[in-house]
């Protein structure tokens, strides 16, 4: 009676099943030699005549036969306790170079051994798994998720290369895991169809993203020697962050306009736009999330959302509870800077005439804007912006923002501009200028200047002649210096005076902060000696607590100078001197402290630290 293949095969495989059991019975009796021992036999040294003893399967046999080709110790798994699928496990195990010893027990079926060899040779850490008590199933849950989270930590090992022992076919993985190819080497006689190159690859977990079209190409073209594309991950997307839609002009003519004669003018400069009350200016767009990814393998890579942006700070403005819609609490200037999240509404202050020691001085808590000119002996102060339209002379003015004189300034040696931003004007002359911010004109003329940030001369005669200046941030003029011997000091980067404001900061923040700390104590004090009720009512303790809150400011305003300064820092340390034109000789020039008087003209200078004080600079 003849038995057909399909009998014969089930046969095999149940013998294969008795004859590993019996063998698991031994072992379990303590008839077998524990096999973690090592067992490290070299192919050359294998026992033939002891494997034969073992009646071993035609499988099994190929198994140790492959593992000999391959020169590996087939010594740990030619043994009757194996299943071929065991020893397919454990022979793949020394090919790929793990440590076979943590899944070699025999307990372990051929599937609970291809788990934890795969997690081996993505360099997880199997230990939570490689345990008898977990089934297959749930060692291919745990592996999964393990590989997950290593892939968003950025470790492990992705990048695959590998040849099938069945069909010769290679498949090569991605270092990042999102594309997969494939190539059957001319050796390969066989034809395949897609649903077995499928099957194929999800042999090799490649399970997402294949990519029909070109294994349409394999079967039908009958490819070969050839690395075709088989799948295509998809890579995760972060999503947008919030931002803030602004409802106001930002986009203003804030650079002045240079002349046919070479001058800058500084007339159609704005330096904000106005809003009225209760104008929306600022609504919040929130963040979106981010789109998850999948590599070829099937692990999902998590998108990271967009970032949210802190509520707005400032003053002149209302919002909502959820702070998403803002509107101006009155008529004014606005201005928003994107870095700190500072929204401001100036109220306007407008002087329609001159202002001069006559008309009396102009003190505003907020923008103050001047149709005509300053006049020597008048006094500007505003903690917004100051914008002048005409010009100024011998005067005092301070900004708490910026200062925008459309004419010019000729002050004889009188009075002071002081900005906590910029000061932008058509020409300087003998005039003393102190600023946070840049300082901008066609020309300075003997003029004392400090600066945390740049001092530049606009236009195709830029000029600075004479006077002393210290700007930290750099100095940029087609023409630095003069031959009528008016003498031109030049500093910038000076890291010793940033190194002296920033401790006269900190011993103020030291101070206020102290004094604050007093007050609190003196408000608490008169809390514990009145009650809660009467206190209110008293006038030192409501002075007290004005105090506090000034003081509260006075430190924020502090600690946001320091905070400026640590910026100006890295400024001052790339600061440059540059003369597009000329830089004439007696010129004073210090970088980062050290001073050295400039001796010939120099063409297009350049000045660095690291050229200036070695003589390497560029003379044409």
């Amino acid at each position: 009676m003849s038995v057909d293949r399909e009998e014969q095969v089930e046969i095999s495989e149940v013998n294969e099943l008795i004859h590993t059991i019996n063998g698991l019975i031994e072992l379990a009796n303590g008839e077998l030699i524990e096999t973690d021992d090592g067992g490290l036999v070299e192919a050359e040294q294998v026992d033939w005549q002891a494997i034969n003893e073992m009646g071993l399967f035609e499988s099994q046999l190929q198994e140790i036969e492959l593992g000999l080709k391959q020169n590996l110790p087939v010594g740990i798994y030619a043994k009757d306790c194996y299943n071929w699928k065991q020893m397919r496990e454990i022979r793949c195990g020394l090919l790929s170079k793990v440590d076979v010893g943590i899944y070699k027990n025999p307990l372990y079926s051929d599937e609970q051994m291809k788990e934890i060899r795969l997690g081996l040779e993505a360099q997880l850490d199997v230990s939570s798994y490689a345990n008898l008590l977990y089934s297959a199933t749930d060692m291919l849950h745990k592996r999964r998720k393990l590989l997950t989270e290593s892939y968003s930590m950025g470790i492990g090992a992705w990048a695959q290369k590998i040849q099938d022992d069945d069909t010769g076919i290679w498949i090569r993985i991605n270092n990042d895991c999102m594309e997969a190819f494939m190539m059957i080497p001319h050796d390969v006689n066989r034809t395949f169809s897609v649903m077995e190159l499928k099957r194929f690859l999800k042999k090799y977990e490649i399970v997402y993203g294949l990519l029909e079209e070109n294994l349409q190409k394999l079967v039908v073209s009958q490819i070969r020697d050839k690395e075709i594309k088989v799948a295509q991950g998809t890579l995760p997307l972060t999503g947008k962050d919030g931002y803030y839609k602004l409802m106001f002009q930002r986009n203003l003519p804030g650079l002045p306009k240079v002349l046919p004669d070479g001058r800058v003018d500084y007339t159609h400069v704005v330096v904000a736009d106005t809003v009225l009350a209760g104008q929306v200016i600022a609504k919040y767009i929130a963040s979106e999330r981010g789109e998850d990814g999948t590599t070829v393998t099937g692990i999902r890579v998590a998108g990271k959302n967009g970032k949210d942006l802190p509520p707005l700070t400032g003053q002149g403005f209302k919002a909502d509870e959820e702070n998403k819609t803002y509107w101006a609490e009155y008529k004014g200037y606005v201005s928003y800077n994107e870095p700190t999240g500072e929204l401001n509404v100036w109220n306007t202050y407008m002087a329609d005439g001159d202002v001069n020691r006559y008309s009396g001085s102009v003190v505003f808590d907020g923008t103050v804007h001047i149709k005509g000119s300053v006049y020597d002996m008048a006094v500007v102060k505003a903690s917004g912006d100051v914008i002048i339209d005409g010009f100024v002379s011998g005067a005092m003015i301070q900004a708490g923002n910026n200062v925008m004189i459309r004419g010019g300034v000729n002050a004889a040696g009188k009075g002071k501009i002081e900005a906590a931003g910029r000061i932008i004007g058509n020409f300087f002359e003998t005039v003393t200028l102190a600023a946070q911010g840049s300082i901008e004109g066609n020309y300075f003329l003997n003029c004392d200047i400090e600066t945390d940030e740049k001092l530049i001369a606009r236009g195709g005669k830029a000029k600075i002649m004479g006077g002393n200046i210290v700007a930290l941030g750099g100095v940029e003029s087609a023409i630095i210096g003069n031959s009528a011997n008016n003498r031109t000091s030049l500093s910038v980067g000076d890291m010793d005076l940033i190194d002296q404001k920033e401790q006269r900061l900190n011993s103020s923040l030291k101070k206020a902060t102290r004094e604050k700390e007093m007050l609190e104590e003196g408000r608490e004090r008169l809390i514990d000696l009145l009650g809660e009720e009467v206190v209110r009512e008293n006038s030192i303790f409501q002075r007290t607590c004005l105090a506090i809150e000034t003081k509260a400011e006075e430190c924020v305003n502090l600690e946001k100078q320091l905070e400026h300064l640590g910026k100006i820092r890295l400024k001052a340390e790339r600061a440059t001197i540059r003369a597009s034109k000329e830089l004439q000789p007696g010129v004073l020039i210090s970088i980062n402290g050290r001073k050295k008087e400039n001796q010939n003209l120099i063409t297009s200078a350049n000045l660095t630290k690291d050229t200036w004080y070695t003589g390497k600079e560029d003379q044409k």
